[in-house]
């Protein structure tokens, strides 16, 4: 058995290749297929590999050369544009997945200055659907499953008519078919109709919207999935020097992180602004915290201004997106982080707080989701900007009365505990290597996997925490 991986949503497929391999046995074809997408929280380095990024404006344009072993990296697991090829070649795509080169350049030279024009729309989307149409058909091997990550595969190929090996992997992206931008309803169609013909329909997030899209859409063939997820060695890190450097440049005694992006338009809400608000609050009321937040995001401009009326900014210090392993370093460095408040649901950043084991104050997920995971998530949870306030008081009060490092080294304790028993790298390779299996020995009711399949497992699964730490 061998799985082929197309798209790298959230580097979903990179994580993916490497517990398959690890946990269950299960070989990847190489390279992963990008479809030209070369952002670089998609690219493989942003996971595997620790440096700093040099600006915000870099991360939608990577220029990798000044890293060779994050240009090692992406070369061998992914087909991206290699930078210097006097070192590094990159692997070639197979046929099936070279489809649209004049697709995108009929898209970009011809009809891109309407997109986005109201009385234009018919004439772009009717264009649209006829690029859709000219896909090429991804070829189903007898021997190997094809795994098709979000949406970014929809200008290179689309599914066959009779898909019986290829299975689709969502990550936030089924919310897109009913809530995205009416400019792109053509691609929302398609992204649709690829999930339906799917065999199977992994689902990461748990959130209500997404819940009923899977069920609507793929009836019956739909599971929930944790994220995958492949633990590093070097976790947990230590605090360093660095943490006196941000109590300084945020003038207190307390830290708060706030990785996520500064996103809380409608069709992009991180919730951002609730924490923004929240942090108002604590200083308003007393505690003595500062606040560490990441400089991305549509509404960063907003945020800062926001900060600034609120008399609050000489308290905040704004750093450059963080990949991986910086992001854990800075974690280690502060005593409460906050993700994000905008959906009941969690993905990767939360993953990466509970493997360090800092205090994390999050959205939560609904009893529905719950079920399907075999219980409730191990963070403190908020949806709210007086539940952030809350319970994050909660935790600096904890702290002051009990030490900081007692604090998160029980905190660490149960968040890694749950992580390896409950969300186990283990897991999530069984569970997708029992459904490929019987997928390619032709059982006809292997698509049909319980959505709680994750739950049923998760008592038996066993600890892996001892390997890991």
């Amino acid at each position: 058995m061998k799985v082929r991986h197309f798209g790298n949503t959230a580097n979903n497929a990179f994580h993916n290749v490497l517990l398959l391999e690890k946990y269950a046995g299960v070989q990847s074809e190489y390279p992963i297929r990008m479809f030209g997408l070369d952002h670089a929280l998609s690219a493989p380095a942003w996971e595997g590999v620790e440096f700093d990024v040099p600006s915000a404006d870099w991360v939608a344009k990577p220029d990798w050369a000044p890293y060779p072993s994050a240009v090692v990296v992406n070369s061998d697991y992914a087909d991206l544009p290699v930078p210097s090829t006097e070192t590094v070649e990159p692997a070639p795509a197979p046929d099936d997945a070279q489809g649209g080169g004049i697709v995108a350049a009929v898209r970009s030279r011809v009809f891109g200055p309407l997109r986005g024009k109201a009385w234009a729309q018919p004439a772009v989307e009717l264009r649209d659907r006829w690029m859709l149409a000219k896909r090429p058909t991804l070829s189903e091997p007898r021997d190997a499953i094809n795994v098709v990550y979000g949406s970014p595969s929809l200008l290179d190929m689309q599914l066959s008519k009779t898909v019986r090996r290829t299975v689709c992997f969502e990550h936030g992206t089924l919310r897109w078919i009913v809530d995205g931008h009416r400019r792109d309803r053509a691609f929302r169609d398609a992204y649709r109709d690829q999930v339906r013909r799917a065999a199977h329909l992994w689902v990461t997030n748990l959130d209500p919207r997404t819940l009923e899209l899977a069920e609507d859409i793929a009836p019956g063939r739909w599971s929930a999935l944790p994220h995958p997820f492949t633990p590093d060695a070097r976790v947990p890190f230590a605090e360093s020097p660095r943490r006196e450097a941000l109590l300084r440049a945020t003038r207190a005694e307390r830290l708060v992180l706030l990785p996520s992006s500064q996103n809380w338009a409608a069709d992009h809400d991180k919730g951002s602004n609730k924490a923004l608000s929240a942090f108002v609050e604590l200083r308003r009321a007393g505690l003595d915290v500062g606040l560490v937040a990441v400089a991305w995001g549509h509404q960063v401009d907003e945020a800062k201004e926001f900060l600034r009326k609120a008399g609050v900014d000489a308290h905040v210090t704004w750093v450059l997106p963080l990949a991986r392993f910086s992001l854990q370093r800075m974690i280690a460095d502060v005593d409460v982080v906050w993700d994000q408040f905008g959906l009941d649901a969690f993905g990767g950043l939360a993953l990466r707080v509970v493997e360090q084991g800092t205090p994390l104050v999050s959205r939560g997920l609904t009893p529905l989701a719950e079920g399907l995971i075999g219980g409730p998530v191990p963070w403190r949870t908020a949806a709210s900007k007086d539940e952030i306030v809350r319970e994050t008081t909660s935790v600096l009060d904890e702290m002051a009365h009990r030490g900081r490092d007692a604090v998160v080294l029980e905190t660490r304790a149960r968040y890694r505990g749950w992580l390896f028993e409950r969300h186990s790298p283990t897991l999530t390779a069984e569970i997708q290597r029992d459904l490929y299996r019987g997928i390619l020995e032709g059982d006809a009711s292997a698509g049909a996997m319980a959505p709680d399949e994750w739950a049923r497992r998760v008592t038996t699964s066993g600890s892996e925490t001892e390997s890991v730490q």
